[in-house]
């Protein structure tokens, strides 16, 4: 309405729309993330937009610079934390040198299990023999 009523008493104004709105919900990176029982984890991101220069910041741990990407192209972010899943990402990017954007979600990662060898000792004793002479 105001548009309106300003175009009729400035005809010759032209109203002009912003060259590029600011990044939705839908333009968030995809985040996939695995964590072992030990606290460390992966985060593989995948932005949906070109950044000029992003930080990550993964469980409220210092954030890392991981300076420009393109859209689509995977970035990997690894680390160890003391808190339990979810994992709260924040994702803080520079769009170009006008724009930035902060996302905050958290990713809810796979648990796996550190991998464990055979259990040496008994092994190695079973292949040693009674006196450390190895069994044919």
């Amino acid at each position: 309405m105001f548009a309106l009523v300003l175009s009729l008493l400035l005809p010759n104004l032209t109203m002009a729309s912003p060259i590029k709105s600011a990044p939705g919900p839908d333009e968030a990176p995809h985040a996939t993330a695995s964590m072992a029982t030990n606290g460390e984890f992966s985060l593989e991101l995948v932005p949906a937009v070109d950044w000029e220069s992003a930080e990550i910041s993964v469980a409220g741990a210092d954030a890392v610079e991981v300076g420009a990407h393109r859209r689509g192209q995977p970035l990997l972010v690894e680390g160890t934390t003391a808190l339990a899943a979810p994992l709260r990402v924040t994702v803080r990017a520079a769009l170009s040198q006008e724009h930035g954007v902060t996302w905050v979600f958290t990713v809810d990662p796979d648990l796996v299990l550190p991998m464990r060898g055979p259990r040496f000792k008994k092994v190695a004793a079973r292949r040693r023999g009674r006196f450390g002479q190895a069994k044919e």
